[in-house]
């Protein structure tokens, strides 16, 4: 799909994209097999921190998400971006779904920290995925989708990526964790559409959580959305007083709120809502207060003002 988001003047400063950013992506995947949950000790993944102050010149923010380069159409657009005029002091807001091959991952987001100055990632669902065979190149060490994650915020420290808020001059870009439950739906199901299964939902067949850790292992629990949550929490009474007189800009890569999703009657697999937002992470927002929220995760090209803020732009 090719997306032509609008641009969007920010106290002076342009944020938008590449009017030719292609993602192109298949929401559902299909799993032929149920996994069985793997026992593993969970480890704390500590991200949020107080903004680190960071003197970068500031001349653009670009933002994008779900560019999804397991497709080779979608890797060779993000490799061209080494080629476009793109400077150290631009910027490149990334929300998510870049591969769940560790590998790609890697060659994904070496390739934006050579075209950027600076980027910021939040890992999105496909991240998560644990398929094949354990101790891949796909899925490194990691045997669930808590490790996997701790082993992609470690490749991103690895190779410079942002994981963490920073304050640029005037600007604080905050990146957040978050994952979706199926308590976040409020509206109505309709009658005869299949309950969420790991045939409809990608996430329930290829994320593995451990029965051993919040929501014991139960797909789209409240429990592992606000374990995601808390994630976000170290530093955050800092980085609340230090946002004072900044533009903020928040990416995370599920939706905050039900209005940023179509209503189900308009959509193929209406239970879609029940895979998609976060409750915690509307609650930060709403703390937080943020000028801009960038998410991706439906394929919605969206954008919209919730009160009084543009709480959703979807990049996907």
């Amino acid at each position: 799909m090719l997306i032509v988001p609008q641009k969007i003047t920010f106290s002076g400063r342009n944020i938008g994209r590449d009017p030719c950013a292609i993602a192109s992506s298949v929401l559902f995947e299909q799993s032929c097999t149920r996994r069985t949950v793997l026992r593993s000790v969970l480890h704390a993944v500590v991200v949020a921190a107080a903004p680190v102050q960071i003197e970068h010149t500031i001349d653009r923010v670009f933002a994008v998400s779900d560019v999804h380069c397991d497709y080779t159409l979608n890797q060779d657009w993000l490799t061209e971006l080494e080629q476009k005029q793109y400077g150290q002091n631009d910027v490149l807001v990334l929300a998510g779904d870049v591969s769940d091959d560790l590998s790609l991952i890697r060659q994904s987001l070496s390739t934006a920290a050579e075209a950027f100055g600076r980027v910021f990632y939040v890992p999105g669902n496909h991240e998560l995925w644990v398929r094949g065979e354990p101790h891949s190149v796909k899925n490194g060490t990691a045997q669930d989708s808590f490790q996997k994650l701790q082993l992609i915020l470690q490749l991103c420290q690895e190779l410079g990526i942002h994981t963490t808020p920073a304050r640029l001059g005037n600007l604080c870009i905050v990146p957040l964790l978050s994952w979706h439950h199926s308590s976040w739906d409020k509206e109505p199901d309709i009658q005869g559409v299949p309950h969420v299964s790991a045939l409809s939902i990608a996430d329930y067949g290829a994320c593995i959580w451990p029965d051993t850790g919040p929501g014991q292992g139960v797909h789209g629990s409240l429990e592992i959305a606000e374990w995601f949550d808390k994630q976000n929490q170290t530093g955050w009474q800092e980085l609340l007083q230090q946002k004072q007189g900044c533009d903020v800009i928040t990416l995370a890569h599920f939706l905050p709120h039900q209005a940023l999703l179509p209503e189900k009657r308009y959509l193929f697999y209406p239970n879609l809502a029940k895979a998609a937002g976060s409750e915690p992470l509307a609650r930060r927002l709403r703390a937080l207060q943020p000028d801009v929220n960038i998410f991706g995760h439906t394929h919605f090209s969206w954008d919209a003002t919730i009160e009084g803020r543009d709480a959703g732009l979807d990049l996907a």
